[in-house]
């Protein structure tokens, strides 16, 4: 699963590193969202998380597909593509949403910051995904 030649694992840091600018600016768009809806139209935090979410993973989908994996869309079907990204993201928002819930109600984080936190995490578990499954590279 993990070959040890030198090329892998450049071309892993590359990917990685563009998935970090890429994701970093969905992550920005996600957080200037959920900060519009909580703290300016009173928006619920929970339902403002899935909202916010939903909007960052299709500005980081196609992004991602334009800029970090690239050279690995096919001629595949776009919508099978999107479909894979957003069940993938459903698993994403519903990690979101649990560390959201025991980030605030539990530690009693400011709200903001546990958006942060909870999108670092789960920023992970995205790109692991988009690799080694949808992209499969």
């Amino acid at each position: 699963m993990f070959p040890s030649d030198k090329e892998h694992w450049q071309e892993l840091f590359r990917q990685f590193g563009s998935y970090v600018i890429v994701g970093g600016s969905g992550a920005i768009m996600e957080w200037c969202c959920f900060a519009g809806l909580v703290y300016f139209t009173r928006l619920s935090y929970l339902w403002s998380t899935i909202i916010a979410f939903v909007i960052g993973l299709y500005f980081n989908w196609m992004l991602g597909r334009a800029i970090t994996f690239k050279d690995v869309v096919t001629d595949r079907s776009i919508w099978r593509e999107m479909c894979q990204i957003f069940m993938a993201g459903a698993i994403g928002l519903i990690l979101n949403v649990i560390l959201m819930y025991g980030l605030v109600e539990y530690y009693g984080m400011v709200k903001i910051m546990a958006k942060i936190t909870a999108t670092f995490i789960v920023f992970l578990w995205n790109f692991a995904v988009r690799k080694y499954y949808i992209y499969k590279i």
